[in-house]
């Protein structure tokens, strides 16, 4: 329960604030339980507007007393379904709070279809108790056929084998058990409920047959019906030619399963050049801090840099640490500041940041997908990878709607390379093991104790000054130890070249990969960009040699 969570944190934060030196404060930089604590709150607060609304249709239209009857039905299943979800572990979050209100129009038709029915019997002539049993003997099967078709409806969501199945499955939960246990109020308390409070009904001049169906309005309604039935070939062609051009015309709907987080965090990822070290990392990371203290409109923002954020949300895209990359979390005071915050750095990120490949994103709403546009790249050879992901880079990069196209991976890193004069080094009775382990013991550091510090454990290295390890210009000047208290320089014993590799191969079924990615600053949605993407990839896809695969991923994938 991350809100009783965020109390027990709430103390420990206190407690920790009062034991600080003087001169630090602590502060939060995100804070889950409140986050989750304000959607649940909306989430209640839209629930709460349905049940209202709901009322007022119900006392309007059927009158008080009738519409007392439905109205006493909603906090009764609301009930119900509430102890059920406590009873099978389903949770209150967004996902299952938007079920219910998406689930309350619907919990009240059985309760409406069993009082009228009641009502209309009373009218009729019939006694409080024979009209009660007739609404349960001639509503209680199709209305559970109803409730039982709607929420077959919602079942693909739950049997979806996949992450977005099982962020969503709950709506398919909350939704059935509400209108099973709907069907179940109408059906059992309903009945008893109308013969309590529905009203006598008034004696009418044309005697005890009176038919409250005698109206114009229904006259009309069943004279449709009637033609329906009668000429159902027509109707059920013309149902079935709507159903085809429905389908049809789908396609110029927008589609987006999930749409960005309500979140006021941004989250901004700063990626320099494969092989770049943390100090110019860090550099580029003071830059942004540095525009970003300019600005009111941000409550406050952390840098991580050589690593991602913490998991403080679910759906987050997590990163592997990395020397040349830095992830910012910015905490803006409200939407209008996050958009216009987000609007700024894209623009300064153009300007300013030219040697930085940056993205800036909203929180994501589900699965974790990162970029929205990805197309794979998959073979055998990383140079022919390479060259095919340029290709289907181009012509992603031909597509107006997207922007910040990149790759995975692609730049190589610089490297130095020893070659050993085997028969020198012999001579002077060094191996090629103790040239390695002599520079990682002067670059890196080699281990020589533990120091222990309360309950943390800190490695002491051995190490060779700053100014050697800093400089490459020194590295042949290194001594390496040649035995009987002798050193030589480096220089004398191998040589130098200076070169380029792969500072990483991704791979993807055991074979290397290449993602071309990309983001969208506008309003269209990843598939529609996608799909005017594809069609300009044929060529390629058609000229791939064998073993070679072009795929698409991203949103439309996941």
């Amino acid at each position: 329960d991350i809100i009783r969570l965020g109390e027990v944190l709430d103390t420990e934060f206190a407690r920790l604030q009062e034991n600080l030196p003087v001169g630090m404060t602590l502060k939060k930089v995100s804070d889950q339980p409140a986050a989750v604590r304000a959607g649940v709150a909306e989430f209640v607060q839209v629930l709460a507007e349905a049940v209202i609304i709901v009322l007022l249709v119900s006392f309007f239209s059927l009158g008080f007393r009738t519409g007392l009857v439905v109205a006493l039905s909603i906090p009764l299943v609301l009930a119900m379904t509430f102890a059920a979800m406590h009873y099978f572990g389903i949770g209150l979050h967004k996902i299952s709070l938007g079920a219910l209100v998406l689930g309350l129009g619907l919990l009240v038709d059985d309760a409406i279809i069993a009082v009228e029915m009641m009502a209309v019997k009373m009218e009729q002539g019939y006694s409080r108790m024979k009209a009660a049993a007739f609404a349960y003997q001639s509503t209680a099967f199709p209305m559970l056929t109803g409730t039982l078709v709607t929420a077959a409806g919602f079942l693909p969501i739950a049997t979806a084998a996949s992450s977005t199945g099982e962020y969503t499955r709950s709506i398919f939960q909350v939704v059935t058990l509400s209108l099973i246990l709907s069907w179940i109020a109408a059906v059992v308390f309903i009945p008893y409920l109308g013969y309590k409070l529905l009203p006598t009904p008034k004696p009418h001049g044309d005697g005890p047959e009176h038919d409250p169906y005698a109206t114009k309005f229904y006259q009309r309604v069943r004279a449709w019906v009637t033609w329906c039935v009668r000429y159902r070939k027509t109707v059920i062609a013309v149902t079935v030619a709507a159903f085809v051009v429905s389908i049809l015309m789908f396609r110029f709907v927008p589609q987006q399963f999930f749409p960005s987080s309500t979140r006021l965090e941004l989250m901004v990822d700063l990626e320099l050049a494969e092989g770049s070290s943390l100090n110019a990392t860090e550099e580029v990371a003071r830059r942004l801090e540095a525009e970003l203290a300019k600005r009111t409109d941000i409550e406050s923002y952390v840098a991580h840099v050589g690593t991602g954020t913490p998991r403080f949300y679910l759906p987050l895209d997590q990163k592997f640490p990395q020397a040349s990359f830095a992830q910012f979390v910015i905490l803006t005071k409200d939407i209008e500041s996050r958009e216009s915050a987000r609007a700024f750095l894209i623009k300064l990120f153009d300007e300013k940041f030219s040697d930085v490949q940056a993205r800036v994103a909203r929180l994501e709403n589900g699965p974790p997908v990162g970029f929205p546009i990805q197309f794979r790249i998959s073979g055998e050879h990383p140079d022919e990878v390479r060259r095919l992901a340029h290709q289907v880079a181009a012509k992603v990069r031909a597509n107006e709607a997207v922007t910040n196209v990149n790759l995975d991976w692609d730049e190589p890193s610089k490297v130095v390379r020893l070659q050993i004069d085997q028969e020198r080094a012999r001579v002077l009775g060094i191996s090629s093991a103790e040239v390695a382990a002599f520079l990682r013991g002067s670059l890196s550091g080699t281990s020589v104790s533990t120091y222990r510090d309360g309950n943390e454990l800190i490695e002491i290295l051995l190490r060779g000054p700053q100014q050697e390890r800093e400089q490459l210009s020194l590295l042949g000047s290194l001594s390496v130890p040649a035995g009987n208290g002798r050193a030589v320089p480096l220089s004398q014993i191998a040589t130098l070249e200076y070169g380029f590799e792969d500072g990483i191969i991704w791979h993807r079924n055991r074979l290397p990969t290449i993602t071309v990615r990309a983001d969208i600053y506008g309003e269209k949605t990843p598939p529609s960009v996608t799909a005017e993407i594809l069609p300009t990839l044929e060529e390629i896809r058609a000229s791939l040699p064998n073993g070679y695969l072009l795929e698409t991923g991203g949103t439309v994938e996941d």
